[in-house]
Formats: structure tokens, sequence, C-alpha cells
């Protein structure tokens, strides 16, 4: 019995998941989507993004580090939206990763920062990287990722696209050397 309503509530999850990504995406389109910029301090939402992720990170063996500076001025943002870009991001990098971390870092540019995710999962080949923000579109692999038991349909980069585009920022994919990916975008300071 214990293990049905284990079953039963991952499903639930995931279809709760799955109805508010598409909610979302519903709302952008539409125009519906409020976008309420207030100042605030980067690392509550990223914070907030990650204490749910750690237990399914370290049951992976990952490690996450957080790297924002204490004295990082305040972003000009809507924190439930920054929450969800952050919670999607970092939960994409747990998927696609199955050994070695998860590092999220802030660095000041002068008028915008720069919020990077960067993973030692297995990368996103060239081929992919232009389109890894369309809808439906989801990395390969062949042990995680889009053959894991908990993957989603391909809505997750295209929201925090349409999200961060709508704070006047911009998302894309670092072009690094070797394994992992570096997931970045842009938002404005206070």
């Amino acid at each position: 019995q214990r293990v049905f309503v284990d079953s039963i509530r991952h499903h639930a999850n995931n279809m709760t998941s799955l109805v508010q990504n598409v909610i979302v995406i519903a709302r952008l389109d539409s125009g519906l989507l409020t976008t309420e910029l207030e100042p605030m301090d980067l690392a509550r939402p990223v914070g907030e993004a990650a204490f749910p992720l750690q237990g399914l990170i370290k049951a992976k063996g990952l490690t996450l580090t957080v790297d924002i500076a204490e004295d990082l001025r305040p972003v000009l943002a809507d924190y439930d939206q920054v929450r969800q870009i952050m919670h999607h991001l970092l939960d994409n990098a747990r998927l696609y990763t199955s050994s070695g971390g998860i590092t999220v870092r802030a660095i000041d540019c002068n008028d915008h920062v720069r919020v990077e995710v960067q993973d030692t999962g297995r990368g996103i080949p060239p081929d992919m990287q232009e389109q890894i923000f369309q809808r439906f579109i989801r990395g390969d692999g062949t042990s995680e990722g889009i053959n894991s038991a908990e993957r989603g349909i391909g809505l997750g980069l295209a929201i925090c696209k349409g999200l961060i585009e709508a704070h006047g920022g911009a998302i894309w994919i670092e072009k690094t050397c070797g394994p992992g990916a570096t997931m970045a975008f842009t938002l404005p300071f206070a």
C-alpha cells in the first residue's frame, strides 16, 4: 500500500507541475501574466527555489553551491517569477547531471546582474542550443533527462525565457568547453 500511495503522490505532483506550466504558458501567450517588479535580494528566491530540490540533489550524490555575494545590490524583479525561473533551471541541472554538482552564481555587470546555473552534466549538443528554449523541446540523454521517470514535456526553459524577457532580461546558454552546461540570464538592478 505504501508503494502505491507513493506512486500516486509522485504522479499527482507531476500532473500538478504540468498543469501549472501549461497555465503559465497560456498566461504568457495571452498577455495576462503580470510581472510585479520590486526591489529584492536575489538570494531569497534562489534559496527558496533550491530548498525543495536539495534532497533530490543529494540523493543523486550531487553538490549544490550558491555563490551570491551578501553585498549584491537588490534586483528589480517579480519574486515569484524569479523563484519559478530558478526552480526550472536547478531542476533541469539536476535531471541532466549524474555526477559532480550544480553551481549558482550572480555576477554584477554594472547595470544588471548575470545569474549563471552551471552543472557538470552531459551538456547540450551544439545543434540543440538554438532550439532548447522552444516549447516541447527536451534535451537528449541516455540515462537522465528525457528518459527519466521525472521528465517533463519541455516547457521549463520556454517558461524561463518568457518570464525573463518580461523582466527586460535575456537568457542563453554559455558556450563552454568540456562537459556540463551553463545557463545564464540577466535581471536589472533596482
